[in-house]
């Protein structure tokens, strides 16, 4: 009997291409021809060999011969050969960091390039820029890291060769503001601090006066205009933001008042003679001492009630229509 020889042969997955760029991921698609059991021995360069029917390879720039052998369990083998070239320009990136601040700057130069036409720089934030090298971009993006890309073009060939590296960004950010609301004794300026990304803080309110508090209460000695200049800091990575603002101090606000009169009659309204605070001043003001004397000067109350006040009644009886200091 003699038995047939068998037909080595195969395709890929870049037969449609030309050229073929590199890096290149090359899919074998076995089409041999035979009859009976065979044995596939494949030889992929740099002795790389491989006994599937099918086989994946990923090829560097560069010419590469791939051998494919098929032999029949009587010893009757065949083989096929095939030249794959692959072309493109090469090289990378450096840059010289990839930790920054937010509002930082990193350079940027090619390294080990070849077969170089034109190049593409795109630093992750909308920004492009044409074959400058090296180049140095400012990232101001409101991001924790972004990937900036090098796109390589060949001269000779349509080929693009891309290379990334991913930069971390950390942000911080100085905020503040004067709470006008706590303004209740002179001079007194009371901040609240609304800085992300910072652990450290350093105020200099002008006037000689600094803090190193969170959320600082000030007593300036004087009224008017002040600058005040908050800088933050975040240890681990010593990232800094500063910002000023110009405050007003004025007179103290009036958050408290006293009725002139009141009438004691039992109808529920002006019931009782106490000071009077404003809803938003409550939970920091606290009456701890008040007193009324009749034009004698004799003492008839003495926050004998804090929370309503004097009821018009002085030892039981109600109080004549007079004149009452406070």
């Amino acid at each position: 009997n003699v038995v047939p020889v068998p037909t080595a042969d195969f395709i890929t997955s870049v037969d449609s291409l030309d050229p073929i760029c590199h890096p290149a991921v090359i899919e074998f698609e076995n089409t041999s021809t035979s009859e009976g059991p065979v044995i596939y021995y494949w030889g992929l360069g740099n002795d790389i060999e491989s006994n599937e029917e099918n086989v994946t390879h990923a090829f560097k720039k560069g010419r590469h011969t791939v051998d494919l052998i098929v032999e029949s369990l009587y010893g009757c083998a065949d083989t096929f050969q095939r030249e794959f070239v692959l072309v493109g320009p090469e090289g990378g990136f450096e840059a010289d960091k990839l930790n920054i601040c937010k509002g930082d700057e990193i350079t940027f130069n090619l390294v080990d390039t070849a077969d170089v036409g034109a190049f593409t720089w795109d630093f992750g934030d909308g920004t492009t820029l044409e074959n400058e090298d090296p180049v140095t971009h400012e990232f101001n993006s409101n991001v924790d890291s972004t990937k900036v890309t090098l796109i390589l073009k060949s001269a000779e060939f349509a080929c693009e060769l891309s290379s990334s590296v991913v930069v971390n960004i950390t942000r911080v950010n100085a905020d503040f503001e004067k709470l006008d609301s706590l303004n209740y004794c002179a001079g007194l300026a009371t901040f609240q601090n609304f800085s992300e990304g910072a652990d450290q803080y350093f105020w200099d309110f002008d006037d000689g006066l600094t803090s190193r508090e969170e959320h600082p209460t000030i007593r300036y000695d004087d009224l008017g205009t002040k600058k005040v200049t908050l800088r933050v800091t975040d240890s681990e990575s010593g990232c800094s933001d500063d910002t000023t603002q110009v405050i007003n101090l004025e007179d103290v606000l009036q958050f408290y008042d006293f009725p002139n009169i009141f009438s004691p009659n039992g109808d529920s309204h002006n019931d009782y003679f106490n000071v009077v605070v404003k809803e938003e001043y409550r939970e920091f003001v606290e009456v701890h001492t008040f007193k009324i004397y009749n034009r004698w000067g004799e003492l008839i109350y003495d926050n004998d009630n804090p929370d309503q006040g004097w009821d018009g009644m002085v030892r039981g009886q109600d109080a004549p229509v007079e004149i009452y200091a406070y």
